[in-house]
Formats: structure tokens, C-alpha cells, sequence
């Protein structure tokens, strides 16, 4: 990547795509008769059915016993909630939880082990690959019963521009820009959270957007983000393909920054070309179980993105 004095050389683009979403579901608890008090139930909800020993683990597609590291995380994470039911029973018979509260906190945390059943699935942790170990723990963290489950809200814009500096308008997911082209990426947040962008360009190599010495390293992000500054921009390079930009929002990720400092480490002007680690790509595809709404506006070109505590997209552009 080359830095103007007044913009940015680079081949880029959006994000989104590829990735595949699950989104979590919510079933509702079995009805109880009135006047009627529910019998304690130690095990845990899903799909209006309760589970516990070997037949809750079995949703997970794992044993309680085994050498596989992730299988133990995730096996650790599964005791938890089993725990969690139990002390929410406990609470209960000592008067601390009504019957109501007791079935709230309950549907509640049905509600996250579904997201933690989906994760599973998704990624079988007996075939998770040791190098993927650090993403896949740190996505599981989110999912554990005593997480904050805070939800994050992010838009992002890719804005087209003229030579003169004048504003043309966004280009949506999928959109088209050619050769050449002036552009910059906005950013806005909802709530205060850190943000990290990766390029991928049409050659398939990719870059550190953000954060980056010659884009901006504030982080965590209060409001909204101009990348890069005011009165600078990007400039397609003569590559035409497929250009991606990689979404990261939310807590701090110590997995994502060590990727980052490796690509930004591998050029002198921090934006050099290097193959995304193979942790960064699981991280796009593991945190995609916490997204739970993501597409473009219609109207504006924008794209917006809520999730679980980390919302991840990857926006494409098509560069002519």
C-alpha cells in the first residue's frame, strides 16, 4: 500500500459475504399450571425439552470425558450451565428467586445455551486445529453462561469520491467500483468498542486498515470512525478481482491484535501485503454463531451489523 500525500493507494473493499451466519434460536419453556408450583429441574432447556448428564452433553456432540483440548473447553463451558441450572433450583427453594424470576433466569439461560449448541455444531471441536485453539476459546468465552452476552451495534459505508475530493455517493455490498477509483470507509458505532478492519484485495493478499500508524490507532472507538482521515483516501490500484473488507467489532480480541501486529509488521509502511493467518479466518467464521442481524440498507448503501458481544461481516466490492 502506498501513502500519498493526500491519499492512499490501495486495492480494497468490503466486507461481508462468504462468511456463514447461524443465528441462535429462542424456545419458549413448557407452560405450567396455574396454581400449580413447577418441580425444580436441574437439567438444561432446549427446544422446550430438558437435559442433563450425557444427554446434555450429547447436544454438543461430545463425551464428558476426553483428551481433545477443545472438547474439554467446550465440555468445561457445557458443566457450567449444568451448574448454573442447579444454583438457580437452589435459589429458588431458599425463597431468593420467585417462581417467575426462577423461570425468567431460566428461559434466559436456555436462550445462550442455544447460541452455544449452534456454535458447536458449527465447529465440531474435536476437528478444530491447534493453531485455530486461541479464536475458538475466546468465541467460546462469549458463550459461556456468565457472560454479559452486551450486544453491539456497527454501519459501515464505503464512499466513493472524485479526483476534486467531491462526495459521489456509497457503494453497497456488492456494488462495483473501477480502477482508479477514490474512496474512504466510515464507520459508526453505537456504543463505545474496539474496531479492527482488514483489507483483502483482488490479488488475494491482505492488509491492516485499522487499526494502523497511517489510519488511526484510537481504540477502544467512542462513535464513529473516518478511515483514513479527512482529506485522504483510498485508491484502487489497475488489479481488477474482487476486493473484501474484514469487520471486527466489539471487547478487546488479544487474538486478532496478535494477527494484526504480524501483518502491519510485514511491511515498513504498516499496510504491506501478507496471507491472512489462518487464525484471522477462523475468527470470520467462528464469531459469525453471534451475529444476530446483518444486511444493507436499501436506500442508503449502508451496511449495518448487530450481534453478541463481537460482530464480524465482510463486505465485498467488485473492482472493474
Amino acid at each position: 500500500m502506498r501513502f500519498h500525500a493526500h491519499r492512499l493507494t490501495l486495492a480494497v473493499a468490503c466486507v461481508l459475504a462468504a462468511l456463514a451466519t447461524v443465528h441462535c434460536r429462542t424456545f419458549s419453556s413448557p407452560a405450567t399450571r396455574i396454581g400449580v408450583r413447577p418441580e425444580c429441574d436441574h437439567g438444561i432447556l432446549y427446544q422446550g425439552e430438558s437435559y442433563s448428564g450425557e444427554a446434555a452433553y450429547s447436544l454438543l456432540g461430545i463425551s464428558v470425558a476426553s483428551d481433545v483440548h477443545a472438547v474439554r473447553r467446550l465440555s468445561d463451558t457445557m458443566q457450567m450451565y449444568l451448574d448454573q441450572c442447579a444454583m438457580l433450583c437452589e435459589e429458588r427453594e431458599r425463597g431468593h428467586l420467585s417462581d417467575v424470576q426462577y423461570m425468567e433466569a431460566r428461559q434466559e439461560l436456555a436462550d445462550k445455551f442455544s447460541c452455544l449448541v449452534a456454535f458447536a455444531r458449527q465447529e465440531p471441536p474435536a476437528a478444530v486445529p491447534e493453531e485455530t485453539l486461541p479464536v475458538y476459546e475466546e468465541t467460546l468465552s462469549y458463550l459461556r453462561p456468565d457472560a454479559s452476552a452486551q450486544p453491539v451495534s456497527a454501519a459501515l459505508r464505503v464512499v466513493a469520491y472524485d479526483s476534486s475530493g467531491k462526495r459521489l455517493g456509497l457503494i453497497p455490498h456488492g456494488g462495483e467500483l473501477d480502477s482508479g477509483a477514490y474512496f474512504r470507509v466510515e464507520v459508526d458505532l453505537k456504543q463505545s468498542a474496539y474496531l479492527y478492519l482488514v483489507l483483502q484485495d483482488s490479488s488475494g493478499r491482505f492488509s491492516r486498515l485499522y487499526p494502523a500508524r497511517l489510519t488511526g490507532q484510537d481504540n477502544p472507538v467512542g462513535s464513529a470512525v473516518e478511515i483514513p482521515a479527512r482529506g485522504d483516501y483510498f485508491i484502487l490500484d489497475r488489479n481488477p478481482g474482487l476486493e473484501t473488507i474484514y469487520l471486527f467489532v466489539g471487547e478487546r480480541s488479544l487474538c486478532l491484535e496478535s494477527q494484526l501486529t504480524e501483518v502491519e509488521s510485514a511491511g515498513a509502511d504498516g499496510g504491506a501485503s501478507v496471507q491472512v493467518p489462518n487464525l484471522l479466518q477462523a475468527a470470520v467464521r467462528m464469531r459469525g454463531v453471534l451475529v444476530q442481524k446483518q444486511g444493507t440498507v436499501e436506500q442508503s448503501g449502508e451496511f449495518q451489523i448487530e450481534a453478541m458481544e463481537q460482530a464480524t461481516a465482510a463486505i465485498t466490492i467488485r473492482h472493474r
